[in-house]
This record gives C-alpha cells, sequence and structure tokens, in this order.
C-alpha cells in the first residue's frame, strides 16, 4: 500500500500565493495609472499639456470669435466658461474692482495710442471700472457685461481690465422702432389732505459727471464736403473756389493718366500763400456741383478728396511733391488745398432736439447705400450741427382714418454720427441701420450716444 503524500507544505505556499498576489496586483495597477496621469498632465518642461478631449476648447474660441465679429450678439454661459479659461496666469497685482495697478506690463495696452481701431464706439477705462459697471453704466443692465467682452477680443480675462485700456461699445441692433413723444394723459385730481409741515430740505447729490464717449474713425481724411462757393459773372455764373492752392500739371517720368502712392508730380502755384517744403496737402478732384435730391435746388459743391502728398523742392516757377497717401484715382489737373488737421477718434456730443435733415447723397452716388457709407445732409454749422452728434434715419407714412388721411409716427430704422461740418452741409457716416437708405432719406437729431452721463 502506497505512502500518502503530505499536502500540507503545497497547500501552505499556494496560499503565500495568494495572499502576495492581492497585495502587489492593486498596487502595481495604481502605480501603472499614476504614471499616465502624469504623462497627460505635465510634460518635462512642467507646462501642462491638454488631452484629445479638450479640443472643444478650441471649438468654443471659434465661437467666441464670431460673437467679437457680431455686433450685439450675446455668448452663451458655456462660451463665456470656456473663454474665461483661456486667461492664464496673470503677472499685474489687481485690486478687488478688477483694475489692475497699472505696475505690471500688459500688452494689450502697451501701445494703445498706435493701434489701429475699427470705426465705431470706445471708452478709456478709468481706475475702479470694470466690465459689470461698466455694463451698467452703458447698457443700464450688468448682465450685458458678456456682450461687452465679447466685443473686445484684446480683453483676454473678463476681470481683469486696465486703466487707459480702449474698450469697443457694442450697439444693440433691436428690431425697426418707432420713436416719438408720448402722450402724457391729464392729471387725476388729488383727493384733499391734511396740511402737513413740510420736511426739511435735503442735500442735493453731486451732479452726475459726464463719461467721455469717442467715435474713433481712422480713415477721416479720405473723408471729402459739400460747399457753397460764390459765384462770380452776370450771364454765365461761375464759382470760386478758394481752397485751389496750386493744380497737378506734369507727372516725373512717362506721361500716365493715372498716378500712385510714391509718384513725383510738378504743380502750378494758384493761390498766395506760398509752399513750403515738407508741409503736406490734401489732393482733390475739381469740384462738381450737387443738387438737392428733393427741392433740386443747388446745396453746393462736393469735394472728393484723392490723396496727399508732401512738398520736396520749391524751384522757381513751380513746386514738386511726392504723393504719399492715394485714396481714389489722381490725375493731372487735380489741385491741391492745405491739409486740415482732422481728429481721428471724435467725442460724442449732445444734438439740439428739432433738427431735421436729408441726406442729400453718398460720397460715391450710390443709388441705395448702408452701414459705413459717408452721406451729406442738408444742415450745417449754422443749423447747429457740430461734429460728434447723432442723427437718427426714419421715414414716416400716412394712413387713412375715417376718411381722414393722418401721418403716423415715425419709424427710426438707421443712425448716422457726424463728422464734418461746412456752414449749411455736414458730412456723416452711416453706424448702423435696418434697411437700405437711399438720397433723400429724413434724418433728425437725437441724444448722445450711450455714456452721456454717468
Amino acid at each position: 500500500m502506497p505512502k500518502k503524500k503530505n499536502l500540507l507544505p503545497f497547500i501552505m505556499i499556494a496560499a503565500i500565493t495568494i495572499i502576495l498576489a492581492a497585495a502587489f496586483v492593486p498596487a502595481a495597477i495604481a502605480e501603472d495609472q499614476g504614471g499616465a496621469d502624469m504623462a497627460i498632465g505635465v510634460n518635462s518642461t512642467g507646462t501642462a499639456d491638454r488631452p484629445e478631449t479638450d479640443k472643444t476648447a478650441d471649438a468654443g474660441g471659434l465661437k467666441n470669435k464670431a460673437a467679437a465679429d457680431n455686433p450685439g450678439t450675446m455668448p452663451t454661459a458655456t462660451e463665456t466658461a470656456d473663454r474665461s479659461g483661456e486667461s492664464g496666469s496673470v503677472s499685474a497685482e489687481t485690486s478687488s474692482t478688477g483694475v489692475s495697478d497699472g505696475k505690471a506690463d500688459h500688452p494689450e495696452t502697451a501701445n494703445n495710442n498706435e493701434e489701429e481701431y475699427e470705426p465705431g464706439f470706445y471708452y478709456t477705462v478709468k481706475k475702479g471700472d470694470t466690465l459689470w459697471s461698466l455694463s451698467k453704466k452703458f447698457y443700464d443692465s450688468e448682465w450685458e457685461w458678456p456682450a461687452m467682452w465679447g466685443q473686445n477680443s484684446n480683453i483676454r480675462n473678463p476681470h481683469l481690465i486696465y486703466p487707459g485700456q480702449r474698450i469697443r461699445l457694442y450697439q444693440k441692433t433691436p428690431p425697426i422702432v418707432a420713436r416719438d413723444k408720448e402722450v402724457t394723459p391729464p392729471p387725476t385730481p388729488a383727493e384733499p389732505k391734511e396740511e402737513v409741515r413740510a420736511p426739511e430740505p435735503e442735500e442735493q447729490p453731486p451732479a452726475k459727471k459726464k463719461v467721455a464717449v469717442y467715435y474713433s474713425y481712422p480713415p477721416i481724411n479720405k473723408v471729402g464736403f459739400i460747399q457753397k462757393l460764390p459765384e462770380k459773372g452776370f450771364w454765365a455764373k461761375e464759382y470760386i473756389d478758394p481752397y485751389n492752392t496750386g493744380e497737378i500739371f506734369k507727372v516725373e517720368g512717362d506721361a500716365r493718366d493715372l498716378l500712385a502712392q510714391g509718384d513725383v508730380v510738378y504743380i502750378r502755384q494758384n493761390g498766395k500763400e506760398p509752399f513750403i517744403i515738407g508741409n503736406t496737402y490734401y489732393i482733390y478732384k475739381p469740384p462738381v456741383p450737387v443738387k438737392h435730391p428733393v427741392t433740386e435746388e443747388y446745396v453746393g459743391h462736393q469735394y472728393f478728396i484723392a490723396g496727399i502728398a508732401e512738398v520736396t523742392a520749391t524751384p522757381p516757377g513751380y513746386i514738386v511733391a511726392k504723393i504719399t497717401h492715394s485714396f481714389r484715382e489722381i490725375g493731372v489737373g487735380d489741385r491741391l488745398m492745405p491739409l486740415d488737421k482732422r481728429p481721428r477718434e471724435i467725442e460724442v456730443k449732445d444734438a439740439p432736439n428739432g433738427i431735421n435733415c436729408t441726406i442729400i447723397c453718398s460720397e460715391d452716388h450710390n443709388e441705395i447705400f448702408g452701414d459705413n457709407t459717408i452721406v451729406f445732409i442738408d444742415k450745417g454749422a449754422k443749423d447747429g450741427i457740430q461734429p460728434g452728434q447723432k442723427l437718427e434715419i426714419y421715414y414716416r407714412q400716412t394712413g387713412e382714418l375715417n376718411g381722414n388721411e393722418m401721418k403716423l409716427q415715425p419709424v427710426v430704422y438707421g443712425d448716422l454720427f457726424v463728422l464734418l461740418t461746412r456752414e449749411t452741409t455736414s458730412t456723416a457716416v452711416i453706424t448702423r441701420c435696418y434697411k437700405s437708405v437711399q438720397p433723400g432719406a429724413s434724418c433728425r437729431t437725437m441724444p448722445a450716444a450711450p455714456g452721456d452721463s454717468s
């Protein structure tokens, strides 16, 4: 009879193996997971790497850019959250108001004075401002701040804005609305009250300071104007051009009909004012007479600004100049006038109520036009129009009620901003419109742009 094997050693070895496996396998799994997390979280330089799933943030960035390009579009809560994660670390110390003390370097505002701004309304940040407070100031609601942020792609962190930084104010785009004076109902007779003693007069709060808002229009030197010219002659009327100080009679080099930036031209002096080397002059087309689109009366001569030239030499008998800027076609026969200093940033001003105007035409005499078009109106400085004022474009219909024809309230469909004025006419730009505009359209003065009071 064979001997029975002793199984106790084998059972003990198996038990020890199971215990060791239970102890080491979870540790190994945890170690592998930790290594994977480190591989995703930080690279060799110590900079966080985004996993593949974070690519949705890039899509959010595209949404924010679209919101910035579309005035009046408010970013969604998701877009706002996506964008706030892009701010990264900030070296500047900030106060509880969200405005930096300006000690740290800030790339968005370092070259603020040299930046080119798109046409639009702007506000310069002051100490203590936040997007929250500015939203309340300009739009009467703190919750409009995401739309304001969406219009300013240079603001990376909405909780961090800097004194001196330029903020573009977006314009809401409501549907076509009617604006007219509301008719107030007659007051109801008040019930007799017992006579009471008048309370002590309270101290009046100080008057609110006016907030300076500017409209930035960088191509201001391209803008022309319409001006009435003096006449001479009895039978054949001839208009006198008071700006004509010189005329291009030849171009250096080969004869050409069209000139451009960099060309050297020879000028015949027409005025008494001497040309000085280094001075700059507008080049303009010979002015053409313009009639009113409604009355067909003469309203003035239109001046097209074609470019800018700088005087380089003044030999006897003629002037030599170089074309430094070309805005439209320039040719022999074009004239020169002294360059007047035009501010590219125009402060928004209050306009007197009750000034009704007509759009004479667009600068390029288009039949229909819209946003950002330069137009001329038939009211000027003598009528109270000044650069910086806003006007609204409107139309008014008539309707028949109970057999009587009556005028309906005006319907506003666009805004103008005045850039230049002459005595009887003004040059303006259409800042926005909800339908096409035509010569002869009616416009009228309106209160100043957002920010006329704090």
